[in-house]
């Protein structure tokens, strides 16, 4: 297809989805937020978010300062953050016999795999499943006692007679509605991603460096539309919303070949892993495992400089300010607040930092008296023009799968919506009064799919992410990589975001891979 042909085709997949790449988060959530149905708006949402308050008086608002006091404690490493790139990072210098201490803004560890604590919603807030379970994510899965749950293919809701499962598949593909045109076009982008030599894949580091440079300098809206099909550009720019926070036309074409491969199903080698515990429990696990005297929770770090044989951090929590001499440190936070720790920072390096894209994300949770769908998947995917929501996920489906019991039709029911509002928004994430409109607007939206759900619906809770997904725009590897994870002195950087993808893979990896460099420097 000439990149004419392109520019047609990409006109006419515009037309006939009433949408504008650009602009469809905006377009959905600018100026006010419109009023829903009286039912909808008569639940109260729990608002909950990320305690960024500190950070940013200090940081951005520079309303507030630290003193710098002197080092009374002294461990081997040192580790800021307390998500899963954190976490795992603590755990690998544990295992090789050396003190670790973990520094934690928030009062709970977790990251993006934190679990919800708001009302009678509990269950995952952020990542919900993962796609590798083999080298160093089995052993530190094992070591924690989880063992991961393999996910049914997901869910594709058309209306509500049709939801499609396992779409990739030929007895799939043979027999969808008529509605779902253009699956020759499914086939093609299935069986492009099979049939390459050096597919893309993550981490980085260990990835093929020619497939990087060959597919990091296209947007992927202008890939997908080579194959043909509205239908394929419409969903996977959905994926690409929920997967890395904006349109396709904001993702390289690299990035979305290198995740998605897991969801072309087990009839191609796709697999997709929960915890029957829940995602929360690797965090509270690994915390167990390296001793939770060692996680300092509700303590916000704020400097890190190399010194003498080692390196100084500074932090403050509730008892005040305090600082710790450790041979190295790892700095598994984004990259915004990493360029903001070390005073000292490389200029070049402080840019790309600050320079990382970052999108927002909302999650709005629902308890409900009965199923919403008229057949269950832990994920299914809809199509919503405006982009309100991309996918609802069933929190309850995998202990209903070990029980048993997924036809039940009482009790309670939990569900999960991730929400991309635009970065212009962000600012907003702040104001508790907008987020309560937030959802109950994204019921409201909801329920012009699924016209009973404001019925069903006994709670709803939305929890503010601000800066959580790292987004992969066209050639930001080429301007960004490898910079932004380059060691500076004895201080390592590790989080799901040194490779601007925000996977629970790349944080496990990273987190290990940092603390291996770092038990190196403490030799030197």
């Amino acid at each position: 297809m000439s990149a004419s042909d392109r520019r047609t085709f990409i006109k006419t997949v515009l037309l006939a989805t009433g949408a504008v790449f650009t602009d469809w988060g905006v377009k959905a959530f600018a100026g006010e937020l419109q009023q829903t149905n009286k039912k909808i708006m008569a639940l109260k949402p729990e608002v909950s978010a990320l305690d960024y308050k500190k950070a940013h008086a200090i940081f951005r608002d520079k309303s507030e300062t630290f003193k710098s006091v002197s080092p009374k404690e002294k461990v081997d490493v040192v580790v800021i953050g307390g998500g899963v790139s954190g976490l795992t990072a603590a755990w690998t210098v544990h295992k090789a016999g050396k003190s670790v201490l973990v520094l934690e803004n928030e009062q709970s560890v977790g990251g993006m795999t934190r679990q919800s604590a708001t009302g009678n919603l509990g269950g995952d807030l952020g990542t919900t499943r993962f796609s590798r379970n083999d080298d160093i994510y089995k052993e530190l899965y094992d070591d924690c006692n989880l063992t991961p749950v393999q996910l049914p293919p997901d869910g594709y809701w058309l209306d509500r007679n049709h939801i499609l499962h396992d779409i990739y598949d030929e007895r799939t593909l043979r027999n969808v509605p008529i509605m779902f045109s253009g699956m020759e076009s499914f086939r093609k982008f299935r069986d492009y991603i099979l049939e390459m030599d050096d597919r893309p894949s993550f981490p980085l580091v260990k990835a093929n460096q020619d497939s990087i440079v060959q597919y990091d300098k296209d947007d992927a809206t202008d890939f997908v539309t080579s194959f043909g099909s509205v239908n394929l550009v419409d969903w996977l720019d959905i994926y690409g919303m929920a997967t890395f926070g904006q349109s396709l036309r904001q993702v390289n074409t690299y990035s979305l070949l290198a995740t998605y491969s897991p969801y072309l199903g087990p009839t191609f080698g796709g697999y997709t892993y929960s915890f029957a515990e829940g995602m929360h429990a690797l965090p509270d696990r690994i915390k167990k495992t390296i001793g939770s005297k060692y996680v300092r929770e509700g303590t916000l770090a704020v400097e890190a400089k190399n010194v003498d044989k080692g390196v100084e951090v500074t932090a403050m929590n509730a008892q005040g300010t305090f600082a710790v001499r450790a041979g190295a440190a790892i700095i598994a936070t984004q990259k915004i607040v990493a360029a903001h720790l070390i005073p000292d920072l490389p200029g070049l390096q402080k840019e790309k930092m600050r320079g990382l894209p970052y999108a927002p994300v909302i999650t709005v949770q629902l308890r409900c008296s009965a199923p919403i769908f008229s057949s269950r998947s832990f994920v299914t995917w809809m199509r919503d023009n405006d982009r309100r929501f991309m996918n609802i996920q069933d929190m309850t489906y995998v202990r209903d799968m070990q029980a048993g019991t997924l036809d039940r039709k009482t009790d309670d029911f939990y569900y999960s919506l991730q929400c991309s509002p635009p970065v212009t928004d962000m600012e907003k994430l702040e104001n508790e009064q907008w987020l309560v409109q937030f959802a109950q607007n994204t019921v409201g939206a909801l329920s012009e799919y699924i016209g009973d759900v404001y019925e069903k619906t006994k709670e709803i809770s939305v929890f503010a992410w601000g800066h959580a997904l790292a987004t992969p725009k066209a050639g930001v590897f080429a301007v960004m990589y490898p910079a932004i994870q380059q060691p500076y002195g004895k201080i390592f950087f590790a989080n799901t975001d040194n490779d601007v993808c925000s996977l629970l893979e790349n944080g496990i990896f990273y987190g290990h891979y940092a603390a291996e460099a770092a038990l190196k420097a403490l030799k030197t």
